[in-house]
């Protein structure tokens, strides 16, 4: 059995020993410690998926077809545009309303029955067309900057015309 020794009976060259071993124990626990801490931490921060593009496309139709049910938008004028839509007189306002028997988003354009046109709008995305019974087609985009709702429509012509939600 060995012999207990006080530390102040302890030779220089003893003294010295042990404070090597004293330095390399802590320091291998403290990298071996480091080491187990940091394969943990990867172990645990495992790789959410990243969506896929069809998803996300069909996250932003569900989200645009759920919110935009009973809105109404106002055309966006200035001197460069007159908000006006092709065969329209005057730039007139819109309301997209959810239609049961459409079973679908329905968009009315102007102010009060009888509408002056109206379409089935049918989303891909944050994007896709308005469809008329005469067989035309106008594409339509929905985003949102600051909470406040911007719709974009180009009709068949190519004019732009910008609305904001009420």
């Amino acid at each position: 059995m060995a012999k207990k020794v006080k530390l102040t009976e302890l030779t220089a060259k003893d003294k010295a020993k042990l404070r090597n071993t004293v330095f390399y124990t802590l320091s291998i626990t403290t990298l071996v410690c480091a080491i187990l801490v940091s394969c943990f931490a990867c172990a645990q921060q495992t790789p959410t998926p990243q969506p896929s593009q069809e998803q996300n496309a069909e996250k932003q139709r569900l989200y645009w077809t759920s919110i935009l049910g009973d809105t109404q938008w106002e055309p966006q004028t200035n001197e460069r545009n007159d908000g006006k839509l092709e065969g329209f007189k005057a730039a007139l306002r819109a309301n997209i309303i959810y239609d049961p028997n459409a079973n679908g988003l329905v968009i009315l354009f102007g102010s009060s029955q009888p509408y002056f046109k109206q379409g089935q709008v049918e989303l891909a995305s944050s994007e896709g067309a308005i469809a008329f019974d005469d067989g035309k087609s106008w594409s339509v985009r929905f985003s949102e900057k600051n909470e406040v709702r911007y719709m974009t429509i180009v009709d068949s012509q190519g004019k732009t015309v910008y609305y904001t939600c009420l």
